[in-house]
């Protein structure tokens, strides 16, 4: 270790004392402010290239500039006129015992426009990037040897935190830029690109040691394999091909291990539809025949599935039939495809009807998801059968449907998604989304902001037209959002309330209400603040107070994301929705109030079906809220749309559970049907409470949400009502 911190503090001496650093002196530009308040602030980007080094504690000090919970930062150096560079240095540090790592990445790019750019490597890709107890470190790129006036470092953190002091640009050699620059529009993309890569080369390498560490390393031929695939993945220039080659490759030795030990070409075994598939899945055992028994209600929905892994060499066809031996019961099947997370972990989310055959590379792992619907009382069994031209295996199925009435007088459970038809993806299928929701048990529905006129303006058209998309629905939220000055105010002679402000307010939400009514005879509640802030805490009371006090039947919702402002305001809504990770306590503090949670985690690809979704609805029923929810049902950022083909994500924003086919539709997901599986979940969980009371309905809650990694135990419980019921 010291030999190599010796190396590289001489290289950087050897820099420094024998090249020219552009960078000394030059304007930084960056895409995000620096927002850690214990090092430099807004103007402190000069610091960067203004040659002195931070000493004392890296991230205490003004010299250093630092940010927190951002997930990417675009630092862009002029050097005001075009010059040949051989290295870029990067000075930042880490310290595990505080949560600071060292940059993920820092991509490096060339410009002389700022129209079309050359990457020309990572900074943060070196031996010395690993985490580790507090050490200030410069990263260097060398031997880049190209001409260029901009040098744009595209940096993604790795955790909470990134610190950097100072960016040296050394003069080199003047070659021109490559023919093939990568134009502006395409940036993002390149990054997306370069991120997946890396990740693919460091699975694959965890990979090479999953499979071939099990096998005998006599074995002169594996030994050059293992030596090979190292080798084409330890290279800067490694591409998406060779990356596509060894997988293959890998695949295929994963393939012979299985096969060796069951003797088959493929293998089928049951797996719960929440769990999560791994790549280079390994079978536990050789199930020819598998059974499963679902007990229903009528109407009533339940999940099951199963894992093909193909233990041949070559790529294998499989199809599937479905027989039932009468109508009692409705089975559906679904392909589980695959998608890359915001963080490049590859999971299985989306499901896809089945229409036609799967086809699948060798030692590959498919899920397959079924839907067994209760149509009639009675009993069914059927058959699942997954062929290939060599082989058969057969999934038995029996199902008993009970007549078990679940809307005798059961309180909905409130569900809200903020799905607002204009996001991009659902934009041009209104009528797809708005059914989709309402089948997964969405019954509250926001307006957003823009589509509701501001006090005085008795234009509702937009209002009335978004409204004329949804049937009746029990709730309407109309996100007034006077948080902003432009959506609170009149004009700039008439404030928020003012004298002449309420009494327009009051001629206003007469007429507004009296233009809902006409298309919805959904509850409306004006929904004033989102996730409201301290400082708003009392324009929200005033507001509330003279609100209630003149405006006739008027009903308050809002959400809150911190305690103080939950305490404070609660006692002034009739819906206040909490976020779930503040724990509230569903108290009502004023009359026929009611306390809904919500949550808003982003990358939403990367949760779990399971522990997120579905228990959401036992999480309310043990703590009494009336209502649930979470952001957001088709928000995916600056993306148009939602693909599963189609990797390329704007990370920032990643909340949808719905994604686009290619044919102008909508496909779920494995974390959409939890969700509304929970709610229905939530219903038996009622009558279960009517028929033995609420202390044994949360004995049953509470044995659930103890393990909430333990995938099968809210269908055990849910059986074990069944059979009490």
């Amino acid at each position: 270790m010291k030999k190599i911190i010796l190396v590289v503090f001489f290289y950087s001496l050897a820099l420094t004392l024998n090249g020219q650093n552009l960078a000394a002196g030059k304007k930084c530009l960056l895409s995000e402010q620096p927002n850690y308040p214990l090092s430099a602030g807004e103007s402190g980007s000069d610091n960067l290239t203004d040659g002195r080094f931070t000493s004392g504690h890296f991230w205490m000090q003004p010299s250093t500039l630092g940010w927190q919970a951002k997930s990417s930062i675009d630092i862009t150096i002029d050097l005001e006129k075009e010059a040949g560079i051989d290295a870029v240095n990067f000075r930042t540090a880490r310290g595990k015992e505080a949560d600071v790592y060292f940059p993920e990445h820092i991509f490096a790019f060339l410009t002389n426009d700022m129209k079309g750019f050359e990457y020309v490597g990572d900074i943060a890709n070196t031996k010395n990037n690993f985490e580790g107890q507090y050490r200030v470190e410069t990263f260097s790129l060398s031997k880049i040897n190209k001409s260029a006036r901009y040098v744009v470092l595209k940096i993604i953190p790795k955790g909470f935190y990134l610190f950097v002091d100072e960016i040296e640009v050394f003069k080199g050699k003047a070659n021109a830029l490559t023919n093939k620059l990568i134009a502006l529009s395409d940036f993002d993309k390149k990054v997306f690109e370069l991120q997946n890569l890396q990740y693919q080369r460091k699975n694959l390498k965890e990979d090479i040691k999953k499979v071939f560490g099990t096998l005998p390393q006599k074995n002169i031929s594996i030994v050059k394999e293992i030596r090979y695939f190292n080798t084409v993945l330890d290279r800067k220039d490694v591409n998406t091909e060779d990356l596509k080659m060894i997988s293959s490759r890998i695949g295929s030795y994963h393939a012979k291990k299985i096969n060796d030990l069951y003797k088959k070409t493929f293998l089928v075994e049951k797996i719960n539809p929440w769990a999560v598939l791994s790549n280079l899945h390994q079978p536990i055992k050789d199930e020819r025949a598998l059974y499963e028994n679902f007990s229903l209600i009528l109407k009533g929905v339940s999940y099951g599935a199963f894992v093909i892994t193909n233990t041949s060499n070559v790529i294998q066809e499989f199809k599937f039939d479905v027989k039932k031996t009468n109508d009692n019961c409705l089975i559906n099947l679904y392909n589980v495809s695959k998608v890359t997370t915001k963080e490049m972990v590859v999971v299985s989310d989306p499901i896809i009807p089945m229409s036609k055959s799967v086809d699948l590379a060798s030692g590959e792992s498919h899920m397959v998801i079924y839907k067994v619907t209760g149509e009639k009382i009675g009993s069914n069994s059927s058959v699942i059968s997954v062929i290939t031209p060599s082989e058969t295996t057969k999934i038995f199925i029996g199902t008993k449907i009970k007549d078990i009435s679940t809307s005798n007088q059961i309180p909905d459970l409130n569900a809200v998604n903020w799905g607002y038809l204009n996001y991009n993806m659902i934009s041009n299928v209104k009528k797809e989304a708005v059914e989709d929701q309402i089948s997964h048990h969405i019954n509250t529905i926001v307006v957003p902001s823009h589509i509701i006129p501001r006090p005085g303006d008795y234009n509702f058209n937009s209002l009335i037209t978004y409204l004329s998309n949804f049937p009746e629905v029990k709730n309407i939220l109309l996100f007034s959002n006077y948080s902003y000055a432009e959506n609170d105010h009149i004009n700039k002679n008439i404030t928020f309330l003012s004298l002449e402000w309420k009494s327009s307010f009051l001629i206003w939400y007469s007429a507004l209400i009296k233009e809902v009514t006409k298309v919805n005879s959904g509850k409306i509640y004006l929904y004033p603040f989102d996730e409201v802030e301290e400082n708003d805490i009392k324009k929200f009371i005033d507001f509330s107070i003279w609100a209630k006090e003149n405006v006739k039947g008027l009903n308050l919702f809002a959400t809150f994301n911190k305690k103080k402002t939950a305490h404070a305001l609660i006692p002034y809504v009739d819906i206040a929705q909490v976020l779930g990770d503040l724990n509230y306590k569903a108290e009502k503090t004023i009359p026929n109030q009611e306390i809904w949670m919500y949550r808003t985690n982003n990358n939403s690809r990367a949760l779990s079906p399971y522990s997120y979704y579905r228990l959401m609805a036992w999480e309310a029923f043990l703590n009494d809220y009336q209502g649930i929810g979470f952001w957001n049902y088709a928000d995916v950022g600056r993306q148009k749309f939602n693909f599963v083909d189609n990797n390329y994500l704007q990370w920032k924003d990643d909340y949808s559970v719905i994604y686009n086919n290619r044919e102008g539709g909508l496909l779920s997901s494995r974390r959409w049907e939890a969700f509304k599986l929970g709610i229905e979940e939530y219903r038996l969980l009622y009558l279960y409470k009517r028929k033995f009371g609420i202390s044994k309905a949360k004995e049953k809650v509470k044995a659930v949400l103890a393990d909430r990694s333990d995938v099968s135990k809210a269908d055990l419980v849910i059986g074990e009502i069944l059979n009490q019921l």
